[in-house]
């Protein structure tokens, strides 16, 4: 049974007198077709780049970071295209004005003017990395 290809039932057109026309139209149509699965495959790919560069995790900060007045925490990857960070204490974001930086795939949690780390916090973050 012929299959149906932009609603037009092949097999029946190639039956009739204007077979050359109607192949040239499905060669077009499968050109078409054949743009469209590129464009598809080229999305897919850069979801799963980047899905493939995501990564997050949680580090509770030491007496010695508190002390410090900083946490530096290696994300394990280089440099992030994309980076979410909030610190947390008794199940509270208390991020404030603490100094989120990030250089080289370790970020850096620090005092601000009002924020002060303590010994318990938990940093979380979330980042998408260039996948280069």
């Amino acid at each position: 049974m012929a299959e149906n290809l932009g609603g037009l039932d092949w097999m029946k057109k190639l039956d009739d007198a204007s077979a050359p026309v109607a192949v040239s139209t499905l060669q077009s149509e499968m050109l078409a077709a054949q743009g469209d699965i590129t464009s598809l495959q080229s999305a897919l790919d850069g979801y799963q780049e980047l899905t493939s560069a995501l990564s997050g995790d949680k580090h509770t900060v030491s007496a010695g970071e508190d002390t410090a007045g900083l946490a530096d925490i290696d994300m394990g990857a280089d440099t992030a295209r994309f980076l979410a960070c909030s610190v947390w204490r008794a199940n509270k974001n208390v991020t404030g004005d603490a100094v989120i930086t990030e250089t080289n795939g370790v970020l850096r949690v620090a005092d601000g003017s009002t924020f002060a780390l303590t010994t318990g916090d938990v940093v979380r973050w979330i980042a998408a990395f260039a996948n280069e």
